[in-house]
């Protein structure tokens, strides 16, 4: 093998791993963390949460009344919390699979660049 060979290839690597990370996020992807059904179901909890937020007993009301936290609205709130967990978790899991495949392919290119200087 002549000398330099395996340094350029590891560089090469290295360059791929750094293109792919920028492409990893673009374009539609087949699979998808988060489904149509999690998205409605999520915006139709936050709507419910919305109402019952400001629902106000009109039999007690004076019109100035500030809204009532009853236990249906905090249970409505705590399924809205975990659903918004879900998607946040969704939404990070990409950039986490990008910025590993970022740094893996800087580290590679400088070994190759590294093994370059060194003969190799």
């Amino acid at each position: 093998m002549p000398k330099g060979t395996l340094s350029i290839a590891v560089m090469i690597v290295g360059l791929l791993l750094l293109m792919s990370s920028f492409f990893y996020n673009s374009g539609k992807h087949t699979e998808s963390a988060w489904s149509e059904e999690q998205a409605k179901a999520h915006a139709e909890l936050g709507a419910q949460v919305h109402a019952k937020s400001f629902e106000r007993d009109p039999s007690k009301s004076t019109g100035n009344d500030p809204p009532r936290d009853t236990p249906e609205l905090a249970a409505l709130r705590e399924k809205w919390e975990a659903s918004k967990a879900q998607l946040d978790a969704a939404r990070s899991g990409r950039k986490r699979n990008a910025r590993i495949l970022l740094i893996l392919g800087i580290v590679v290119t400088a070994g190759g660049v590294a093994a370059n200087r060194f003969g190799y």
